[in-house]
């Protein structure tokens, strides 16, 4: 196995007894070999829940009409103003 797949990293917690009862049975309903890989498992599937749900853009039925109109619209010339601005990026962040 690579050495950058292995688990190097640790994080410990201190629960109460009665939270670590909670998730010794809980792993065992879920057929988890451990307590460890029962909550790298529920830690790690909230974790992908949460980053979705902020990295995801929900638009209501008016948002989306008029993104999909906006959208449709023919593309425009560039105005001098806006012309001007893409030369100053240039300038300062480079080509990119």
């Amino acid at each position: 196995m690579p050495v950058s797949a292995r688990n190097t990293d640790r994080l410990d917690l201190r629960v109460a007894h009665e939270t670590r009862a909670r998730w010794e049975r809980a792993a065992e309903i879920a057929g988890a070999s451990s307590v460890a890989s029962f909550v790298k498992m529920v830690v790690t599937e909230r974790a992908d829940a949460l980053i979705r749900e902020h990295d995801t853009l929900t638009l209501t039925g008016e948002e989306s009409a008029w993104l999909y109109a906006f959208l449709g619209e023919p593309v425009r010339e560039p105005t001098p103003a806006m012309q001007r601005a893409a030369e100053r990026h240039r300038e300062l962040f480079g080509r990119d």
